[in-house]
């Protein structure tokens, strides 16, 4: 018996060709065996037959001969379909996407050649019947990898995960970056100071400005109440940073330990602390370097650690909603409130005490200091996220995602908060 080497069903010792698919499986002249793809018979030398070259009374086989074969199964499912080259090469691009998404991929507009970027979507579940290389279903790197391979896509780079990262850190309004997420994980005020510093020219450096005036840098300081004699003999000294009369940039070590810092910011397994909840008042060393070393707990509340600063939640967010006396026990009105619940009353408060513009985009570590600071009610900063990440998910949503961790709340969050307050009790 012989078997064909391109769908493995056996055959009668003196086949040619397999009656299954029209493969040539031996020499028509020697009737030696052929390997699969072979061109001549390595016994005889006569040359092997294409598939599409094989007659079938008079005309090409009825097979798969001269076609591409594409079988796709999933589940119960399966679709198998013949196409010709030019077929083929039309469909190349929606081959792609239908390959990358049901990979758990996230496909969006190419900017080359019309070929679409794939980037990974971590809310798109793993399809059933995907699996991975180590034979786990729903390991998504694995499938990424390995469609990118195939297919020739660029995934998305280390470069484009920091210029994502900066852009969750710093937005430009009126024509200049502001902080946007203050937690920079920092250990004291002076190590804020350095971390805001590499950070933000890092930033400058991705949108472009190769320098940035020291006033720019001064400015965003001083926003933060960072800007000190300490910090700004700090910055003098520092030898990765460039100095040039006006200007500064940061030079190779300087943006290496920029993005040093961007990593421990965005690394979730590290308790994040906010800026002025520190007790460890010493300096640290700018390039990560080991300062006083951390005991005991962390206050709960801003600005009272040694060496630490009142935070925006102080300064102004809680002296003017304090103003307002539009809740006599808040504590009583959140504390058996689910996160979401507490979360969209704090975004209210917020809204109501520092107006449309200051108080429209917080963050979810912001809305944690201002829930203690306001009404003692104590949440988990990434949980409260969590809960408002899914509230905004909801068709009657209350809160709006607005990137990293950052929300706004909607009119129907705004109604259902004054609920809580008892503002409205008459409306539903």
């Amino acid at each position: 018996m012989r078997s064909c080497q391109a769908c493995n069903i056996d055959l009668p010792e003196e086949s040619v060709f397999c009656s299954s698919c029209g493969n040539q499986i031996g020499c028509k002249s020697c009737s030696a065996t052929l390997p699969l793809g072979a061109r001549f018979c390595a016994q005889c030398g006569t040359p092997v037959e294409k598939v599409s070259e094989i007659p079938t009374n008079g005309h090409a086989a009825d097979s798969d001969a001269g076609f591409n074969v594409i079988e796709i199964e999933r589940g119960a499912s399966r679709l198998r379909a013949k196409l010709s080259d030019p077929a083929v090469s039309s469909l190349s691009k929606p081959l792609t996407i239908y390959m990358a998404a049901a990979s758990g991929v996230a496909v969006k507009k190419g900017k080359h050649g019309g070929i679409p970027d794939i980037e990974l979507d971590d809310e798109q579940p793993m399809l059933p019947g995907i699996v991975a290389e180590n034979g786990h279903e729903g390991n998504q790197e694995k499938i990424v990898e390995a469609v990118v391979a195939r297919k020739g896509l660029s995934a998305a780079t280390d470069e484009d995960i920091v210029v994502q990262r900066l852009q969750e850190l710093f937005r430009e309004r009126d024509g200049e970056l502001r902080l946007e997420e203050p937690d920079l994980k920092a250990k004291g005020k002076l190590h804020y100071a350095q971390r805001l510093t590499y950070l933000f020219l890092l930033a400058q450096d991705k949108a472009g400005n190769e320098v940035v005036p020291r006033s720019s840098l001064t400015t965003i300081l001083e926003r933060a109440g960072v800007y000190d004699p300490h910090a700004s003999n700090w910055i003098k000294n520092e030898s990765r940073i460039e100095k040039d009369r006006d200007t500064v940039h940061l030079n190779a070590g300087g943006r290496r330990v920029a993005r040093a810092f961007l990593e421990e910011v965005f690394t979730l397994t590290e308790e994040g602390v906010l800026p002025g909840e520190s007790n460890s008042g010493g300096a640290v060393k700018a390039a990560g370097g080991k300062g006083t070393k951390q005991s005991g707990k962390q206050s709960a509340k801003a600005g009272k650690g040694k060496g630490g600063r009142k935070s925006e939640v102080e300064t102004t967010f809680l002296p003017k909603w304090k103003a307002l006396n539009l809740v006599t026990n808040g504590y009583s009105l959140l504390k058996d409130r689910s996160l979401a619940e507490k979360g969209t009353f704090a975004l209210w408060a917020i809204r109501k005490a520092a107006g449309d513009v200051a108080g429209k985009i917080i963050s979810e570590s912001v809305l944690a200091t201002f829930l203690y600071q306001a009404f003692e009610v104590k949440v988990d900063k990434r949980g409260l996220g969590r809960a408002l990440l899914e509230e905004s998910k909801k068709k009657d949503k209350k809160v709006l995602h607005m990137g990293g961790t950052k929300f706004q709340i909607t009119p129907d969050g705004m109604a259902a908060a004054e609920r809580i307050a008892g503002l409205n009790k008459g409306k539903k």
